[in-house]
């Protein structure tokens, strides 16, 4: 009887290690899928993100290559102007509504934006003409020429007759 009793609980823990084991290997199966899973996941996000940078860089390429083509169109029509430099007076104290004005001030600020966004200030003379202003680009961004000034409100272009005017008598 004790005999059938081991051999009954040998069984028994036979029994138990081969669910214990089935149960272990399947947890392992399981997490292995959930690792291959989630490498899986992790290449489709990188292959989206690679595709999307590649897209990104062919736009930017092609917006480039449409510019320089239009540029070239443009310059052997012989309608190209160039970049704009966009000329704005900045107020100083002496134009606050709190501070009078001093009479004949013979100066002028200007704040000059250019094409690639670099913002300059320059105090200039009244008496000085907007080819002055031409003249102080052409030293500070050599890399803009050809170009030419336009103010923004009212926007008016100077260039050529136009930019032998003084500042004084620009408004400016």
């Amino acid at each position: 009887r004790k005999q059938r009793e081991r051999e009954e609980e040998g069984r028994r823990v036979a029994d138990f290690k081969r669910e214990t084991d089935a149960a272990r290997k399947a947890q392992e199966a399981k997490e292995r899928w959930e690792r291959d899973e989630l490498q899986r996941e992790k290449e489709r996000v990188r292959k989206e993100r690679e595709e999307e940078r590649r897209r990104k860089q062919e736009l930017k390429e092609r917006l480039e290559w449409d510019r320089k083509e239009r540029l070239g169109e443009q310059q052997r029509a012989g309608t190209y102007v160039g970049d704009v430099v966009s000329v704005r007076r900045v107020a100083d104290a002496a134009e606050r509504p709190s501070v009078k004005k001093k009479a004949g001030a013979d100066e002028c600020h200007l704040q000059l934006r250019l094409p690639d966004g670099r913002k300059l200030q320059k105090q200039f003379k009244a008496g000085d003409r907007i080819t002055d202003v031409y003249d102080h680009l052409q030293t500070v961004a050599p890399e803009l020429i050809p170009f030419h000034v336009m103010t923004t409100f009212p926007k008016r272009t100077y260039e050529g007759a136009d930019a032998n005017v003084t500042l004084r008598d620009a408004g400016l």
